[in-house]
C-alpha cells in the first residue's frame, strides 16, 4: 500500500515540474507574443524594454528554474526507461533464477478462456491427492513424505491450481 503511494507521489512530481516548467516558459515568451500579436505603438515598445531592464533578475531566475526542471525532467524520464546493463554471467544466472521464480511457489495460473462456453474462469486451489499407479497408491512414497512431516501430521494435504469454469474445473 506505501509502495503505491510513493508511486503517485512521484507521478505528482512530475506532472508538477513539468507545469512549472510551462508557466515559467510561458512566464519568458508572454510579453514578446502580445508585442508581435498586438497592435502595439513604439512607445508600448519602449515602455516593454524599460520595465524588462529592470525585471532582469526575475528573467534570469525564471529562466533558470525553466532549465533546471527541464534538466530534473530529463532525467526522471531516462532513469525510468533505464535497464540494468549486466555482465554475461550474471545475466545467465539471473535469467535462471527467474526461470526458478517461475516454477517454484504458489501463483495463480491464468485461466482466460480456458472454456469456451463460458466468459469467465477463476483460479481456484484444490487438494491433490496421493499418486496413484494401477489402481495402487504408492505407500512407500505416501509413508516417506508422512514420516517427514512428523508422527502425528497424516492430515496434511498439497494444494495445487486448477480452472474453474462454471461448474467444471480445468488444469491450467
Amino acid at each position: 500500500m506505501f509502495h503505491h503511494f510513493i508511486f503517485h507521489i512521484s507521478h505528482l512530481n512530475n506532472i508538477l515540474l513539468l507545469l512549472l516548467s510551462y508557466f515559467h516558459f510561458l512566464l519568458l515568451i508572454l510579453p514578446f507574443f502580445s508585442l508581435f500579436f498586438s497592435s502595439v505603438s513604439i512607445y508600448y515598445y519602449n515602455f516593454l524594454l524599460y520595465k524588462m531592464r529592470f525585471d532582469r533578475h526575475v528573467i534570469c531566475i525564471s529562466l533558470f528554474f525553466l532549465v533546471i526542471s527541464s534538466c530534473i525532467l530529463q532525467g526522471l524520464v531516462i532513469e525510468a526507461r533505464k535497464t540494468p546493463k549486466q555482465s554475461g554471467s550474471h545475466q545467465i544466472i539471473s535469467e535462471e533464477k527467474m526461470f526458478l521464480r517461475a516454477q517454484i511457489g504458489s501463483r495463480p495460473p491464468k485461466c482466460d478462456r480456458r472454456c469456451r462456453t463460458c466468459g469467465h474462469c477463476e483460479a481456484i486451489q484444490v487438494p491433490t491427492n496421493p499418486q496413484v499407479q494401477n489402481g495402487k497408491i504408492d505407500s512407500s512414497k505416501f509413508n516417506s513424505i508422512a514420516y517427514s512431516r512428523g508422527k502425528d501430521n497424516s492430515n496434511y494435504k498439497p494444494m495445487s491450481w486448477k480452472c474453474k469454469c462454471g461448474s467444471l474445473i480445468f488444469n491450467p
